[in-house]
């Protein structure tokens, strides 16, 4: 685990490093407000079709190696972002910074769905909860340590240096994936019993992605609650460089609360029912949105990113046991490729369907319109599905079938 751990940390900067320096960038560069929406959200579009194909090559080849291909792939964007030609402002520079979101949402698309199906080989059932809470918590601590520390890059060296050293962040990491793929490749057959999805099984189909019914109603929750993040992401920087607000602070705020409660939400609910959490996750996640709505100061972006981190915490860490739950190995890359696109989906309902609202209205009428209402369809899908009720996360205990649903 800790192998993993270190190696997901390093590549998801690939992501992270430019979830606040990217806006912040095209914002001094004078690109108007629903432009930029659009470019930071090509990545969450891209992310849907890209994520579904990562599920099949997960169940078919394993997670170490798609892990590997989505590390190439913030590497290469990251890359591309550092090109002379990728000039924030610059005439003919937005195709480079599209190019580079596609990649960005390739790599994430298929990095966090590989990562989550490695864990379930390497920890025993009842830790489900705990080790992906684990490897989720790299990611937190990513979203923690770069978001600033890129702002910070930003102002010293401009935005290329920013992409350079996120360039070579993501580099030692694709070299640590490297070594955790050998590292794991021999061990198939000791790893829970040799039906792992850590490394590829033989695989009675072709690559595509499997389907369960059971995980309908987990996914549209998680579909719902996103689309504010999407906003977040999207269009907060915005609102917060005029006012002289570091918009990082949140971000920073946010993930150091998921990193305080990732891992006793995970112990938690390997224990009790998760639907408490759920709906105490969308409380809290209510209240950030609702400050967010007031106007931006630094106190006000501590207490609404921590309560961002903590509310999304206990929604996502109980969602992703309860799906792991209700999959088996031979479909287990499936399911989180799912989980990630209802990510993904919600995200670009957030920065794409916002556009129109911040141009009609600004950030507090697209927060208004799209992030409240998606919190309020969260907590009522969270009270329909009666398995979330449940310890496990089933309505009842069952064997899954042994084929997907393809």
């Amino acid at each position: 685990m800790v192998a993993l751990v270190i190696a997901f940390f390093a590549v998801q900067a690939g992501y992270h490093g430019f979830t606040a320096s990217l806006p912040v960038a095209l914002v001094k560069a004078g690109l108007p407000d629903a432009e930029i929406g659009l470019i930071v959200g090509v990545a969450s579009v891209v992310q849907v079709p890209a994520a579904f194909v990562a599920g099949g090559l997960i169940d078919r080849f394993g997670g170490p190696r798609v892990l590997l291909l989505g590390s190439l792939s913030y590497l290469g964007g990251a890359l591309l972002l550092a090109l002379p030609f990728a000039e924030p402002g610059a005439p003919g520079a937005i195709p480079y910074f599209v190019a580079a979101r596609v990649l960005q949402g390739i790599g994430v698309s298929t990095t966090t769905p590989s990562a989550f199906a490695i864990v379930p080989g390497l920890v025993a059932r009842t830790r489900v909860g705990v080790g992906l809470a684990q490897a989720g918590a790299a990611q937190n601590l990513t979203m923690a340590v770069f978001p600033p520390l890129s702002l910070f890059v930003l102002d010293l060296t401009g935005f290329h240096g920013v992409a350079a050293l996120i360039a070579a962040v993501v580099a030692v990491g694709a070299l640590l994936v490297v070594r955790l793929e050998r590292s794991l490749l021999p061990s198939t057959a000791v790893i829970r019993g040799g039906t792992s999805s850590v490394v590829a099984a033989v695989r009675p189909r072709w690559v595509g992605f499997a389907w369960r019914r059971e995980w309908a109603l987990p996914l549209l929750v998680v579909v719902t609650m996103t689309i504010h993040w999407g906003v977040v992401v999207a269009y907060l920087a915005q609102v917060a460089e005029p006012a002289g607000v570091n918009v990082g602070i949140f971000f920073t705020a946010d993930a150091l609360a998921v990193f305080a409660f990732r891992i006793p939400v995970g112990w938690l609910v390997d224990r009790v029912p998760p639907r408490p959490f759920v709906l105490g996750g969308l409380v809290g996640t209510l209240v950030s949105v609702l400050l967010l709505l007031l106007p931006p100061s630094v106190p006000l972006f501590l207490v609404s990113g921590f309560f961002a981190g903590a509310g999304g915490i206990m929604v996502i860490g109980p969602l992703l046991m309860v799906i792991s739950h209700r999959s088996t190995d031979r479909v287990r890359g499936s399911a989180f490729a799912f989980f990630y696109v209802a990510m993904a989906l919600g995200n670009a309902i957030g920065s794409i369907g916002g556009a129109p609202f911040v141009a009609a209205g600004g950030f507090v009428v697209a927060m208004s319109a799209l992030g409240v209402t998606g919190l309020v369809l969260s907590a009522v899908l969270t009270l329909i599905d009666g398995g979330l009720g449940h310890r496990s996360g089933l309505a009842r205990v069952t064997t899954p079938a042994a084929g997907p649903a393809e």
